[in-house]
């Protein structure tokens, strides 16, 4: 959602719009290193019939990114947690990425052993999930999608940052989902 600071469109009441007018039963929102929008997000799709799935785009330490799903009311206060300590943690001067834009610290592996009770962890990477990124709604906005990321750069970038044409971020149709990915990779997020 634009609670993903300078990376993402959608406010929250258009994202659950879409999902609904797409007929989806249920809908994740994983905003980058924060949970600023979760309590709104869960108050939209409740009213819309729609199941939320609050998680969170965890940057971890040593730069990899994992995707951290809460599974129940414990997961949830564990995103909680760990968003927390990565927001109050001092960013130290040794530390790989100290600083980043994410508003935060890494979460490390021992913070995450620590609060990973109902959490379910996806590795973004796993290209055997079907877990499309929506960071605009329709292909006609990634015009606009491409001027926040060149603030959030300081600029244009060169050598494929956003400027990709082969990759959409859209909010896909159920067809698009079905000729993007297979049945297997629909059947594990399903």
């Amino acid at each position: 959602s634009h609670y993903s600071l300078l990376k993402a469109l959608p406010k929250i009441p258009e994202l659950v719009a879409k999902a609904k007018e797409q007929g989806c039963t249920a809908l994740a929102l994983t905003d980058i290193d924060n949970l600023y929008g979760a309590i709104e997000f869960y108050k939209e799709c409740k009213s819309a019939g729609i199941k939320p799935i609050i998680g969170l785009d965890a940057k971890m330490e040593g730069g990899s990114r994992k995707l951290l799903y809460a599974a129940d009311r414990s997961g949830y206060k564990n995103l909680l947690a760990l968003v927390t300590k990565s927001h109050l943690t001092d960013a130290h001067p040794a530390r790989p990425n100290a600083g980043h834009s994410g508003g935060g610290t890494p979460i490390t592996q021992a913070m995450l052993d620590e609060h990973s009770l109902g959490l379910i962890i996806v590795d973004p990477q796993d290209k055997s999930i079907a877990l499309p990124e929506v960071y605009y709604l329709e292909p006609d906005d990634r015009k606009a999608w491409e001027t926040v990321r060149a603030i959030e750069n300081r600029g244009p970038q060169d050598g494929g940052d956003v400027t990709q044409e082969d990759e959409a971020f859209f909010f896909p149709t159920a067809a698009q989902i079905q000729e993007r990915y297979t049945p297997e990779q629909i059947a594990k997020t399903s």
